[in-house]
């Protein structure tokens, strides 16, 4: 979306694509997570559920001892309009 905006405002967004990764801590987040995901699917968003090892290769900062799956759009990011 972030072109097209740039396309119809002819503004740079300052999109940077850096992805998004939620993470689900406990049982009721990766219930809701996965709720979510399913949804944003259906609206054109390519979420993918990740495992714990998977998140730490994207982010080996991160702590995953009580991570039970990650949710990951690659092609999310921040803009700075």
């Amino acid at each position: 979306y972030s072109h097209i905006l740039e396309e119809e405002t002819g503004l740079s967004t300052g999109f940077m694509p850096v992805g998004f990764i939620e993470l689900a801590t406990d049982a009721g987040y990766l219930e809701e997570y996965r709720r979510v995901a399913a949804f944003n699917r259906k609206l054109g968003v390519d979420v993918h559920e990740i495992s714990p090892r998977e998140v730490q290769e994207l982010f080996p900062l991160c702590r995953i001892d009580d991570v039970l799956a990650g949710f990951y759009v690659k092609d999310d990011g921040r803009v700075n309009p």
